[in-house]
């Protein structure tokens, strides 16, 4: 990560809004009850399995990404748009 902005979702996560954080070092989210957002801190497989095991499959999060994610066989993916900041 270049900088904070390159992955915004994941840099809150790690920092002032921690305290709202489910997760661990290769994926996080926001509880549920707060937003649906949620954020790996790279994208290779490992991470976004991760990703996969702590967003149940009955629950929808977002994702920002600066590139397209490739995600692991099985990992539901609902309209991907491309995005600004």
């Amino acid at each position: 990560m270049r900088h904070l902005l390159d992955r915004p979702i994941w840099s809150a996560l790690q920092t002032r809004h921690r305290a709202f954080a489910e997760g661990d070092n290769l994926a996080m989210r926001y509880r549920p009850s707060i937003v649906p957002f949620a954020a790996t801190g790279a994208d290779d497989a490992d991470n976004l399995q991760a990703l996969g095991k702590l967003v149940p499959q009955a629950r929808v999060s977002f994702c920002f990404s600066r590139t397209p994610l490739i995600c692991p066989r099985g990992f539901p993916r609902l309209r991907p748009q491309p995005g600004f900041r």
